[in-house]
């Protein structure tokens, strides 16, 4: 029988799976970029209209091998209108995290935000994010252990836990990306006034899960000066979970794709 090669989504990656064959992990990470999305896209189209099918091998036991191709191939062409899908909705909320010494904003000349030992983050919103991702987000950015215990074991304490300062900074430059004339282009960011509302949502949530005096930000939309005394220099990137979505169009095809 055929071996149907096909990738879905598993945890910070993708999985190859076979359908009556072995199972690898094809980890293309969570900060992929579009460009890599589309370049997998780009191989399974070439292996399905190319080959007639993704990847198969052969077993002893074969004894249809046409029918098998069909079969192989219906499943896979299934299977990439569902990934093309998805990779339209792949991205997420995104925060670059950075351990301080100090760090500050400025606006036309005043400090709007100082805070002395803890971090800063760059806050960035994907025009698909939703609640989900706020509350990810908050979670992580205040359990992140990059700072060592009483002990000096490394990596161990958290914001919370040592009762450090928190300076947050919206940054829809996070999603940009460059055009073959090299200029930056900010399509995959939320547009200005529902990025507002999501942003200072999200301070709420920081400043409902921690003491709401230690959360600082900077000015929505302003042009800041920041500046800031990197601890290390440690800085880490947080992105939310994305799903792969299933509406009322393609949910057939995703439960096909499931059952595979």
């Amino acid at each position: 029988m055929f071996a149907t090669v096909f990738f879905k989504h598993h945890g910070s990656g993708f999985k190859r799976h076979c359908w009556k064959g072995k199972t690898r992990l094809i980890d293309i990470g969570r900060n992929t970029s579009a460009i890599a999305f589309l370049c997998t896209a780009k191989a399974i189209v070439i292996r399905v209209f190319g080959m007639g099918i993704c990847t198969t091998t052969r077993s002893r036991e074969d004894s249809t091998p046409k029918r098998k191709q069909i079969l192989s191939l219906s499943k896979n062409l299934l299977f990439f209108l569902y990934f093309l899908s998805y990779l339209q909705h792949s991205f997420a909320m995104r925060l670059v995290v950075q351990r301080v010494k100090s760090a500050s904003v400025t606006v036309d000349g005043k400090i709007l935000s100082s805070i002395g030992p803890g971090a800063m983050a760059l806050v960035g919103l994907h025009e698909n994010d939703t609640q989900e991702d706020l509350d990810y987000c908050c979670k992580r950015l205040l359990a992140c252990k990059l700072w060592e215990n009483d002990s000096g074991a490394l990596w161990r304490h958290g914001i919370k836990q040592r009762g450090l300062e928190l300076l947050c900074v919206s940054q829809f430059t996070l999603y940009g990306t460059l055009s073959k004339k090299n200029q930056p282009d900010y399509k995959r960011a939320m547009k200005a006034i529902p990025a507002q509302e999501l942003y200072h949502e999200f301070l709420e949530k920081l400043k409902s899960n921690y003491e709401p005096e230690k959360i600082k930000d900077g000015k929505f939309g302003a042009m800041m000066d920041v500046a800031l005394v990197n601890d290390g220099p440690v800085t880490i990137v947080i992105e939310s979970q994305p799903k792969a979505p299933v509406d009322e169009t393609n949910k057939e095809g995703a439960a096909a794709v499931e059952k595979l």
